[in-house]
């Protein structure tokens, strides 16, 4: 990873509040992880913050001059810096896709524009362990249906067509073949990874 990142700040509402700028590389403290962004999607959600700024409802209250948004909450990322007090759970190198939407402890850090220091590149150590596909999901709808995360996991792979749920790489690959040269016709399609569940 470069010494200096290029990132878009978002400081108001508007594409006229969309800046480029370059900044240090953070360092991850002891409690904290060092993330690079590998590819990102762009949803409804990042038009919605930008027509809205800081009237959008996630948003509200926040001063975007000091404290800008960085948008991009669909990501596949590598993990690159380990805090010391993470060694032995994260390893540089390791790679996630993100569940951006989570609960933890009754609060919502929804990722990419909504954790707490969102100027720097890191994830936190709470919501970092929960960021994670295998655990966040099963366990949100466990709490929902009455189910525990085993039993949801089950539900969920019999109804998938390949027998089994989606790991990171499934979704990964996705992202690196739309981002190739490969996928230089494919425009305007939504490709699901869902191991034919959503097929008619």
């Amino acid at each position: 990873m470069p010494e200096a990142v290029r990132r878009w700040h978002l400081t108001g509402a508007g594409l006229e509040s969309l800046t480029e700028v370059t900044i240090p590389r953070p360092q991850p403290g002891p409690d904290q992880l060092l993330a690079r962004h590998d590819a990102c999607g762009i949803c409804f959600s990042d038009i919605k913050i930008i027509d809205l700024g800081p009237e959008h409802p996630r948003l509200l209250g926040r001063d975007m001059e000091a404290h800008p948004v960085v948008m991009g909450h669909e990501v596949a990322l590598t993990v690159v810096g380990v805090g010391d007090q993470l060694g032995g759970k994260f390893q540089i190198g390791r790679r996630f896709i993100v569940q951006a939407d989570v609960y933890y402890k009754g609060k919502n850090p929804v990722y990419g524009y909504h954790l707490e220091n969102p100027r720097q590149c890191r994830l936190p150590r709470q919501p970092a362990r929960r960021l994670a596909w295998q655990s966040s999901l099963f366990d949100q709808y466990a709490k929902t249906q009455g189910l525990t995360p085993d039993e949801v996991r089950a539900k969920y792979e019999s109804q998938v067509p390949l027998g089994r749920g989606c790991t990171h790489d499934d979704v990964a690959n996705a992202v690196v073949f739309l981002a190739s040269d490969d996928a230089s016709y494919v425009t305007g399609q939504a490709i699901n990874v869902t191991g034919g569940q959503g097929m008619r």
